[in-house]
């Protein structure tokens, strides 16, 4: 070492390096404060994404707390019926329908899911939509549900539909 500048000792393999150094020269560990610095921040950086993903953790089961329970099963699909609206060179789908609250308990959101088969009963397509109509036990309103995508297959090949209620809450 040249004579103005102590030596210190690497606190990973124990070899003399100079006083000033941030990493060894023979083993490539850090020294000093400038590790220290490192580990502090690479802490605090894991500290910041964990209690992250808690607080989102938190906020996401409250907003689903908040919907109460799943009342689907109240809600009866009284009537359905399927359409294929031309397009330029295509078709979207369609469906028209009348729901009902069979329940005891009023519901504002409903989410339906559509399923169209081939002749065969295979699934070819699903759509999701969800409505924000008040129903009140006894009351029946009128929904539709609109693929505003084109449809991939020849309008023959979609054979037959269902509309299933997959979820009917009250905020």
């Amino acid at each position: 070492m040249s004579s103005g500048t102590g030596t210190k000792t690497c606190s990973a393999c124990f070899s003399e390096i100079d006083m000033r150094a941030r990493k060894c020269p023979a083993c490539h560990s850090l020294q000093g404060q400038f590790k220290h610095f490192l580990i502090t921040g690479a802490t605090l950086t894991m500290a910041v994404v964990v209690g992250s993903a808690i607080w989102f953790d938190l906020i996401v089961h409250q907003r689903l707390q908040s919907h109460g329970p799943n009342l689907a099963g109240n809600i009866d699909v009284v009537a359905s019926r399927l359409f294929f609206v031309p397009r330029d060179k295509s078709h979207q789908v369609s469906v028209v329908g009348l729901l009902k609250n069979v329940g005891k308990e009023e519901v504002n959101r409903i989410v339906l899911e559509l399923r169209l088969t081939d002749k065969d009963g295979n699934l070819i397509d699903s759509i999701k939509q969800s409505t924000r109509d008040q129903l009140e036990p006894g009351d029946e309103v009128s929904f539709k549900l609109s693929a505003y995508r084109n449809i991939h297959l020849p309008q023959s090949d979609y054979a037959q539909h269902s509309v299933i209620v997959r979820s009917a809450t009250y905020r």
